[in-house]
């Protein structure tokens, strides 16, 4: 298996992930914020049991790394997030029934293949960095817009204090950006033990039949969230 994730990954966390699969370090030369370089959820997509998405200036390893996969993806009509006005071209969060993102900003391409979607609009272009689906109508988000849009759509959902997660550079992370899902399994940059709604988060996973892997012993930490190919 492939995994892609920031190239900034704490160490302890890259050691534990080794064990189930290849990780591929992600780092975007081309995104003028620092802290965001490795965040590869402003230019992957995964529609779960339909597509990927991928931004044209996806770095070079990380289209290797869907191609080494086997991986069948689209590639987007624009590059990726640039621009506050744009980042949300892929940074949509997706299930196998919703999606929830900004769709003035949402991609062409990706936003075509969301047809058959429940697609929840909101303002915040950073969508699947606050959000994470755990199942085709269950989410976890630290954005309050984007809780009150998921349960007006009857969509189980579990809102997440932001302010004790890290992101460097900025004051706070948020909570999308610090996992991945993986069939059963959600990894997770940091530890619940470090978050005071972490017994929350792990109750809601476990209603879910998910099973909670923590990477390291550092508070939750926004690395731009992990892809499992």
């Amino acid at each position: 298996m492939q995994i892609i994730v920031n190239a900034q990954l704490p160490h302890e966390a890259l050691r534990r992930l080794q064990r189930y699969g290849t990780v591929t370090p992600f780092d975007a030369e081309t995104v003028p914020w620092q802290p965001l370089r490795g965040h590869a959820d402003l230019f992957i997509t995964h529609i779960p049991a339909a597509q990927w998405v991928i931004a044209p200036n996806l770095p070079s390893n990380s289209r290797a790394a869907f191609d080494n996969a086997g991986i069948v993806y689209r590639i987007g009509d624009f590059p990726a997030a640039l621009d506050t006005a744009s980042c949300g071209a892929y940074n949509v969060a997706c299930s196998d029934q919703v999606a929830v993102g900004c769709r003035q900003q949402c991609d062409p391409t990706l936003r075509s293949l969301l047809h058959n979607h429940l697609f929840i609009d909101v303002r915040q272009g950073m969508a699947r960095c606050s959000t994470l689906f755990v199942d085709s109508r269950a989410a976890i988000t630290s954005d309050k817009g984007i809780c009150n849009a998921l349960l007006q759509h009857g969509i189980d959902t579990l809102f997440i204090s932001q302010k004790e997660i890290l992101l460097p550079g900025y004051p706070c992370g948020c909570i999308g950006g610090c996992a991945g899902l993986w069939h059963d399994k959600v990894f997770w940059v940091g530890s619940f033990q470090q978050h005071p709604q972490g017994e929350s988060i792990r109750t809601f996973l476990h209603k879910h039949n998910k099973e909670s892997i923590e990477l390291c012993d550092t508070p939750l930490t926004d690395v731009g969230s992990l892809f499992f190919l």
